[in-house]
């Protein structure tokens, strides 16, 4: 029987797939592998009802995009507020006379230390750095505090996921992004650097939290087709820009950070308002009155029939089964085999090497030639055409050729950039130099985005989460390293941490194109089985590795297009900076 608001398709929908999934899990859920990809179901059979990206998507979907803005600018602070001035001594312990020159001097030709500092700030800002005086013995801490702040992101990212599988997907993001613009306001009134340090710690495990659900709760609306240009598109580039225009008009951090974290807080009614709890996830927890009641605003604003409630019931019943199943993985499972343990590290090093370089050049934007706020924005005016452009380039033309035509760039503009090191041209070819550090942040910037849709796909469903939060995990590490990396090369050659980006840009892009098979509209793997001596599992065969693993595809005929990559643990989109 059909309730009247509900359209006979979805009744057809029931019979065909909701009947056969009770059928062949009374008779032991089918005899072999075939039978049981015949009788799962899905959420997305009641999409096919209700619209895989229609005006109700649509409207959660440019919600949670336009908090890129806001996340954008929480990340990237950092660039203005640990911008150093121009400085100088004015005075030194032993208050002896001051030489005509005491640009960036440290202490006198006797030994004294500076112990009073002045800062020209006309062709910059007031930063952390001319505030606290971190300079000299102090010149670590700039950058030490963004490797702090990356902590907070992965530690924020890591636990998100749990709170939002406790509390619930919009709960979580309510409270991850209003603490996250929260501690954005209040840093601006530290009044000490441990305050401003601690704060932007917190910010940034706020900012992990929100990354994460911000990526994650829209795909749960999504179709399978339209997930990969919604794991592209974003604007995250625009916030910085927008940040940069902040800077350059108050030209004092603490302004920044009043804005920046105040102009956004609209955002936040429109959350409550228009953004749902996740269908799947009230599913789950078996709250399902108030997945029907969702299903149905769903169904009025895409003007739609309403799919049969009783696929809800049955999706869950089968997920349940799934969970059980899936708790003998663990993230050793992930160098189980000579193959997998391969495309494991070079997927993890692909992360690695493409926050790094990301991370890397934006922590030198004040070395460039010009000005760090244009500099910022050109930043983000290169990288957002260059992410868009995946949308269409990594469909086209496959995945591992795209991502070795994108790595290219940093391969070919930082090279570029270290051999004008070595012939000691920066001042002459400065302009160049900032050129290619940006195109080559941009190839960066694709690769990685690349890298996630890449990581979804190479692994079998069972294990695909775990793949992925891995990969993910590598990125945070490559973002706490990143500014160490800069910071080397201010006290010793500039050079330096070009040298690095440049051996990571060139190993990633080899890795890939030996290691990695292409995955183009190719089938999803589904299972991975264990053989045993004394076990014959139909539909396997025993690897030549002797492994006792095999990875085979179920039949289920899901390509590319149709791959979920927002069932990341520690994921977000890759941050176009």
């Amino acid at each position: 029987m059909v309730s009247s608001n509900e359209s006979p398709d979805s009744a057809n929908i029931f019979d065909a797939t909701t009947s056969n999934h009770f059928e062949n899990k009374a008779d032991g859920y089918g005899s072999d592998d075939e039978s049981k990809a015949e009788s799962e179901v899905h959420f997305e059979q009641i999409l096919d009802v209700l619209g895989h990206f229609g005006p109700f998507q649509i409207r959660v979907f440019s919600i949670l995009t336009l908090m890129d803005l806001s996340t954008g600018q929480a990340m990237m602070l950092f660039v203005f507020s640990t911008i150093s001035p121009l400085w100088s001594c004015a005075q030194f312990l032993d208050n002896s006379t001051l030489p005509n020159n005491t640009v960036k001097m440290c202490a006198s030709e006797n030994g004294s230390r500076c112990v009073r500092f002045q800062y020209d700030t006309t062709a910059s800002m007031v930063s952390t750095v001319s505030e606290y005086d971190l300079v000299c013995d102090y010149d670590y801490q700039p950058q030490l505090s963004v490797s702090i702040q990356m902590i907070g992101v992965l530690f924020g990212a890591m636990l998100t996921g749990y709170i939002a599988d406790w509390l619930g997907r919009k709960k979580t993001l309510l409270t991850m992004c209003t603490l996250m613009m929260a501690t954005q306001i209040i840093v601006g009134f530290s009044i000490s650097w441990p305050m401003y340090v601690v704060i932007r710690t917190f910010t940034g495990f706020f900012l992990g939290g929100t990354l994460n659900i911000c990526f994650t709760l829209p795909m749960e609306f999504i179709g399978p087709k339209w997930r990969t240009f919604c794991g592209s598109f974003g604007l995250y580039g625009f916030g910085m820009a927008t940040m940069s225009l902040m800077a350059y008009l108050t030209r004092d951090w603490r302004h920044v950070t009043y804005i920046c974290g105040a102009m956004f807080t609209p955002i936040i009614p429109a959350v409550i308002f228009y953004v749902p709890e996740s269908v799947r996830w009230l599913t789950m927890k078996g709250r399902f009155e108030e997945a029907e009641e969702i299903i149905r605003w769903m169904a009025r604003v895409n003007k739609t029939g309403v799919p049969d409630m009783r696929l809800l019931r049955a999706i869950a019943a089968q997920d349940l089964n799934e969970q059980t199943e899936g708790k003998r993985h663990s993230y050793l499972d992930l160098f189980r085999t000579k193959e997998l343990a391969i495309q494991t590290f070079v997927i993890m090093y692909c992360w690695y090497s493409c926050s790094s370089v990301a991370y890397g050049v934006s922590s030198m934007y004040s070395t460039f030639k010009g000005t760090v706020f244009l500099n910022s924005v050109i930043s983000s005016a290169v990288s957002t055409p260059f992410a868009w452009s995946v949308i269409y380039v990594g469909n086209r033309f496959g995945r591992r050729r795209s991502f070795f035509a994108y790595m290219s760039l940093p391969c070919t503009c930082l090279l570029t950039v270290v051999i004008i090191g070595i012939l000691g041209k920066k001042e002459e070819l400065g302009v160049l130099v900032t050129v290619a550090a940006l195109v080559g942040k941009g190839g960066a910037i694709s690769c990685w985005i690349l890298a996630a849709i890449y990581s979804a796909e190479l692994y079998p469903t069972v294990m695909r989460s775990l793949g992925c939060a891995a990969a993910s995990m590598a990125a945070r590490i490559g973002g706490i390293i990143a500014p160490q990396l800069a910071y080397v090369g201010e006290v010793s050659h500039w050079v330096v941490p070009y040298v690095m980006y440049t051996f990571l840009a060139i190993t990633t892009a080899i890795f890939v194109l030996i290691w990695l098979p292409e995955t183009n509209k190719k089938p999803l793997k589904d299972a991975v089985l264990y053989h045993r001596a004394n076990k014959n599992i139909e539909h396997g065969t025993k690897d030549d590795n002797d492994s006792g693993v095999s990875i085979v595809s179920t039949g289920d005929e899901k390509t590319n297009d149709e791959v979920d990559i927002g069932g990341t643990a520690f994921g977000s989109r890759p941050e176009i900076m």
